[in-house]
């Protein structure tokens, strides 16, 4: 994630035929997680939703739209970065 002091935007939100668990922001980026209670891995179903995400992030802020982070909670420490160029697991 990009670096410097990051602000919450707000928590389900709304935007464009897309829904978003967190919007996070440091003034310069922006970026959505996508918070998973189960499983631990990119299925069909959660990469649609991250694409409906993306191109709703990229339509509401631009370029400044860095991606989606998704986050499993029953994995700690295992995230996925979506972003517009590539794609990022840890």
């Amino acid at each position: 994630m990009p670096l410097g002091t990051v602000r919450l935007l707000g928590a389900e939100v709304e935007a464009i035929g897309a829904r978003f668990d967190l919007i996070w922001t440091t003034g310069s980026y922006h970026w959505a997680d996508e918070i998973k209670s189960a499983g631990d891995r990119l299925t069909e179903r959660l990469a649609q939703q991250c694409q409906r995400q993306l191109d709703a992030g990229e339509e509401c802020w631009g370029a400044t739209f860095v991606g989606v982070r998704v986050v499993w909670l029953q994995t700690p420490g295992r995230e996925l970065l979506i972003a517009r160029s590539a794609t990022v697991l840890r």
